[in-house]
């Protein structure tokens, strides 16, 4: 039996962000006192939930699928001091941060509204509070059989870090 999924619209994704965003006891859209990332993967939490913290992404994928290179890479918003990037496993070991799935779809754009939706909700916390610059900014084309997901990545001691000085936000 296949499930049929209906495609939100925006007003859906917004009262589905609002939801999500009024359940988590850790922020509120004037204030966080864990600062969070919120993201969007087809791919797997494991594999994503962190990933956004590393230097990566001069490639692309074109309309037709073919990786294209774009020669601009991302600038992750936190590193540790002296620009040192914060690798995967640092995130995990020495952060604490750890993700959770908020959303889940099978529809790619009913995932991607959600993670804008959420990101949007959120976007008045300073960077810093929020981890992620610039809302809905990943792929647009399906390419996954696993479903789409919209993940939060928050971590008890990054707060700290940045007040000693020993992580930096970049701006």
């Amino acid at each position: 039996m296949i499930l049929l999924e209906t495609v939100l619209k925006r007003e859906g994704a917004e009262s589905i962000a609002v939801t999500i965003a009024r359940s988590l006891h850790f922020a509120n859209r004037k204030h966080s006192t864990q600062p969070f990332y919120i993201g969007y993967t087809g791919v797997g939490l494991r594999q994503e939930g962190r990933r956004w913290l590393t230097k990566r992404g001069a490639l692309t994928l074109g309309r037709d699928g073919q990786h294209v290179n774009t020669g601009r890479r991302n600038r992750p918003v936190l590193e540790w001091k002296n620009d040192v990037g914060i690798t995967m496993k640092d995130a995990e070991e020495k952060l604490g941060f750890t993700c959770v799935q908020v959303y889940k779809s099978r529809l790619m754009c009913n995932a991607r509204q959600v993670e804008r939706a959420l990101q949007l909700y959120f976007k008045d916390l300073p960077l810093g509070e929020r981890l992620w610059r610039v809302a809905d900014m990943g792929k647009k084309w399906d390419q996954t059989q696993d479903g789409h997901q919209v993940f939060i990545t928050i971590s008890p001691r990054v707060a700290q870090q940045i007040a000693l000085g020993i992580v930096v936000v970049q701006p």
